[in-house]
């Protein structure tokens, strides 16, 4: 069962952000709706209408470019481009966090890349037989009846097969748990914030945590954390998604495995003048 509680963040984000946990991947992601993009006209209501989806970490409206993928050799490409950014930033940032000052020995940014990759270009190109071979390469446990779409997989796939990307707004940065309690707990934290331009940033998160297939990966929690975002625009969608796959070291298997698997949305919008 799904506890629901209200909490008021502590950071200075201007966003409202929309946190759904699930702790076993059969749930999946669930449905949702993004907050504050429109309103029905009433007396006294001011009107907003959407003005973009997608921003950089201050909530600021950027100009996407995103690369199609329809055809297996785009996909390929984009593929080889993705692996190579990630790559090269997650080298800094490992770089930065030194974890051999706590013991933690054999970390490996081209690891780092290879999951990424892996993961991403199965789910945007639809080949669930690719999605099953990261997994074992990552040290997980297949599903026990493979004649049936993985959860993980299904959701992923439904939300992102033909997905273009913006290659040029990869990111990977030490990855830093929210306290959001409990599992299986879906919480919800609102921070306000006046802005003189009559904008407002409406961000939605969904997190998966892929248990059932890496059962013993650290969580999102570990010092080792990592987190990169790849944007997305799905297949018919106007605005765009980000997905983020949160990595943390395996000490046991000397891999890196999900610990979770997030689906950022966000919507700018602005007030409207009668």
């Amino acid at each position: 069962m799904l506890s629901f509680h209200r909490v008021r963040s502590g950071s200075v984000d201007p966003k409202l952000v929309v946190a759904v946990v699930f702790a076993v991947a059969g749930l999946g992601f669930g449905a949702y709706t993004i907050l504050g993009t429109s309103k029905p006209e009433q007396k006294g209501v001011v009107e907003h209408r959407v003005v973009g989806s997608s921003v950089d970490d201050d909530g600021n409206l950027v100009e996407p470019d995103y690369t199609k993928t329809g055809s297996a050799s785009k996909l390929e490409a984009a593929g080889d481009v993705l692996s190579e950014e990630v790559g090269a930033q997650a080298q800094r940032v490992l770089g930065s966090m030194n974890l051999g000052s706590i013991g933690i020995e054999g970390v490996n940014s081209a690891q780092i890349a290879s999951a990424v990759t892996s993961t991403i270009v199965p789910i945007v190109g639809g080949d669930r037989s690719a999605f099953l071979e990261a997994i074992e390469a990552m040290g997980g446990k297949l599903p026990g009846e493979l004649d049936t779409d993985d959860p993980v997989f299904s959701n992923l796939v439904r939300m992102f097969k033909d997905a273009a990307i913006d290659l040029t707004r990869i990111s990977v940065r030490k990855y830093v748990a929210q306290q959001r309690g409990a599992r299986m707990e879906v919480t919800q934290d609102e921070d306000e914030r006046a802005e003189g331009n009559g904008r407002s940033v409406n961000q939605n998160v969904m997190e998966m945590q892929p248990k059932s297939l890496f059962p013993d990966a650290p969580d999102s929690s570990d010092p080792t954390a990592v987190e990169v975002r790849v944007p997305l625009k799905p297949k018919g969608e106007e605005h765009e998604s980000v997905f983020s796959i949160v990595l943390t070291w395996n000490r046991d298997v000397r891999k890196w495995q999900p610990a979770s698997y997030r689906m950022i949305r966000t919507i700018v919008t602005e007030e409207v003048s009668p």
